[in-house]
């Protein structure tokens, strides 16, 4: 007798209603994973700080607070990750914790390649295509050169994983009907929730490009996936702000202090830097096009030649470069701390894990296919 397949399907479960100041009851969820698994996923549904667990109560008091202790503490030390990856039993499904993770991924992995770039390639700080353009270094430098590139691709396999699970969770919770109670909200909101959702995981597909053509082949094409990502984060963050606002019930948690004023300066870095960008663009191609062209028929090396045209021509960025460069900088700083602010899941939804007979999980693979060809 041959030994069973085994498979984990995923059966969901309908979500706890509130009981004191948490979203929680006696469900399919707890007899299953016991009691110490379900607060294992009742502390990944609100993303606490699992490396303070052991602390004593009352040596809390200094988290009422954004200090800067906390501040390390959830995010550079992987708050969202450590959540979704340490408590794996827990069977929660959150897309606030996937999102969190994909912040802290998408930070690491364009500050981490920078590392190889200063070994490997110093001089690409002091002379590269866009910072003729600018007039500052911007973030793409850190990763443009080889083999700087190779670790970004490889970093950003997990970024992308975590931007899947958000956007999964995110649009099966929203379709899901015993939950639509709990979210008061108009066809049209969930309309943009699903297309800011889906503009961000294109962005996210769409980024692979930047690290693939670098500025050395096309600068427009090096930075259009950017844009593309950047805009599809900013929409997907208004989308659950957007499903927080509409979360029925009294037990919706507090937002922190200078939410709105920390979302201010997320969507004016995010819209504003590109608008530059292009702008010092256009405003280069229209000055040292032609003249560019021509030193490179004549075999002159494509940067020398633009250096060139600097130097004839006197260049200077259309945008001033300290302009240009604290937005864009300011964006690459909010991009670890936006976790901080960024509304919890506003329904929670879990699921259980459980082993099954082969022939049990035979005959769900042909349901949720539905096809004849496995029987």
């Amino acid at each position: 007798m041959s030994n069973p397949v085994v498979v984990i399907p995923l059966s969901q479960t309908k979500p706890s209603s509130a009981v004191g100041a948490g979203l929680r009851r006696r469900s399919p969820v707890a007899t299953q994973l016991g009691a110490s698994e379900e607060s294992d996923a009742e502390s990944a549904r609100t993303g606490l700080n699992y490396a303070e667990s052991s602390v004593p109560h009352e040596d809390h008091d200094h988290e009422v607070h954004l200090s800067v202790s906390k501040l390390v503490k959830n995010t550079l030390l992987f708050r969202g990750m450590r959540a979704i990856i340490m408590h794996p039993a827990s069977g929660v499904m959150d897309a606030s914790l996937a999102l969190m993770a994909n912040h802290e991924m998408s930070f690491f992995s364009i500050l981490f390649p920078s590392v190889f770039t200063i070994m490997y390639h110093p001089e690409s700080f002091t002379r590269n295509r866009l910072l003729t353009r600018h007039g500052y270094n911007d973030l793409c430098v850190m990763f443009d050169t080889k083999p700087a590139v190779y670790f970004a691709l490889m970093l950003y396999i997990p970024t992308a994983y975590f931007a899947f699970l958000h956007v999964h969770f995110k649009l099966a919770r929203l379709f899901k009907s015993e939950e639509q109670h709990l979210i008061d909200m108009s066809r049209s909101w969930r309309t943009f929730i699903i297309f800011s959702d889906i503009l961000f995981l294109f962005g996210t597909m769409l980024f692979v490009v930047t690290m693939h053509v670098s500025p050395d082949q096309d600068v427009y094409w090096h930075t259009i996936p950017f844009v593309v990502s950047m805009w599809g984060r900013l929409l997907t963050h208004l989308g659950s702000y957007v499903e927080y606002a509409h979360r029925t019930g009294r037990d919706r948690q507090q937002l922190p202090d200078h939410t709105k004023t920390f979302m201010f300066l997320v969507s004016m870095s995010t819209i504003v830097t590109p608008i530059f960008w292009f702008m010092n663009y256009a405003a280069f191609d229209n000055l040292c096009d032609e003249f560019v062209n021509e030193l490179v028929a004549n075999g002159t090396p494509l940067l020398t030649a633009e250096d060139e045209c600097v130097a004839a021509k006197g260049w200077t960025p259309l945008v001033p470069a300290f302009l240009t460069g604290s937005f864009d900088y300011l964006w690459f700083v909010t991009l670890p701390l936006t976790p901080l602010f960024l509304p919890h899941n506003p329904v929670p939804m879990t699921s259980v894990m459980q082993l099954t007979p082969w022939e049990e999980s035979h005959r769900m693979q042909v349901k949720m296919l539905d096809i004849d060809t496995l029987k």
